[in-house]
């Protein structure tokens, strides 16, 4: 099983240039209620924009504090996303693997859709409907 995956990474706020591709650590097993989700679109929204733009690191907290204090952060944005649930936590009821998804990574997480795989809550993520591309139910 590989280890990494590749993700688009914000290494500072700022404008598009802080933007990165790199190599990060990929979720490992779910636990409980979580859901790997091997992403197959995201969207790109204002939100991403303004989150990368700094205008919400008050709110990112910690999290926030860390991207614009640690060039090497593995801070992923991407809050709209949809994919394929690739394995579940024990406690996950909504769900099963090969099942088709989309969801919104939450605000206040450092790992967001502009990465191959996330692991999500499955309160943040609905099934996909069989009549929606991909695409289509990222954004």
């Amino acid at each position: 099983m590989d280890t990494f995956c590749t993700a688009v990474s914000l290494s500072n706020f700022g404008d598009e240039t802080n933007l990165q591709i790199k190599q990060v650590p990929k979720p490992t097993q779910p636990e409980g209620t979580e859901v790997l989700v091997q992403v197959k679109s995201y969207a790109l929204t204002d939100l991403d924009r303004q989150v990368r733009e700094g205008r919400y690191s008050a709110f990112l907290g910690a999290q926030g504090a860390q991207v614009a204090g640690t060039p090497a952060s593995l801070f992923s944005l991407g809050y709209g996303l949809s994919g394929l649930v690739v394995a579940t936590g024990s406690e996950v009821t909504l769900f099963e693997v090969g099942q088709e998804v989309v969801g919104l990574s939450p605000l206040d997480s450092t790992k967001g859709g502009y990465s191959e795989f996330i692991l999500l809550e499955q309160h943040f993520l609905v099934a996909k409907p069989s009549s929606v591309s991909f695409e289509e139910g990222a954004g």
